[in-house]
């Protein structure tokens, strides 16, 4: 058997692991932004099931109902008025929180969207509406709330 027929060489065997590596690397980093777009589209779903809940709440308990944004826009919480009788119309009123969140790691709300705190009304109608804007990895998302009965649609 001749010496040079015996194998591959050393500098060919590293040609073939670089190559290796580069298109793992690159299969990492694209997954890693296709994940990280998932992400913020469940998060913006979960988002929208809450501001829903919020407004269940505000109907069963004829009470108004708000969704606001907290601690740099990395949480949100949702509460309703009450006073000592447990009910909202008193002018000294308690908050009582049900319902807080974390905006999930590299998602923030962004404090240049116009609309700052959501209010339901004891007939679930959205007194308060407009744009959510929220800071994602993959760029900014909106989220769209209508008058009235609060139909939400997303935006990238």
């Amino acid at each position: 058997m001749n010496n040079k027929e015996a194998g591959f060489t050393f500098v060919e065997l590293l040609l073939v692991l670089t190559v290796t590596m580069i298109i793992c690397s690159l299969s990492l980093v694209l997954g890693k932004a296709k994940l990280d777009e998932r992400m913020a589209n469940q998060f913006l779903y979960q988002l929208m099931l809450d501001i829903e809940q919020v407004q269940s709440e505000s109907i069963g308990s004829g009470i108004i109902s708000y969704l606001e944004f907290i601690d740099d826009g990395k949480k949100y919480r949702a509460y309703t008025l009450v006073d000592s009788e447990g009910g909202g119309n008193s002018p000294l009123n308690t908050r009582r929180y049900y319902l807080t969140r974390e905006l999930p790691e590299g998602v923030t709300y962004s404090y240049n969207s116009p609309l700052r705190q959501i209010k339901i009304d004891s007939q679930g109608t959205f007194s308060s509406f407009g744009t959510l804007v929220f800071l994602t990895p993959t760029g900014n998302k909106s989220l769209i709330i209508n008058i009235v009965k609060g139909r939400m649609k997303i935006v990238e």
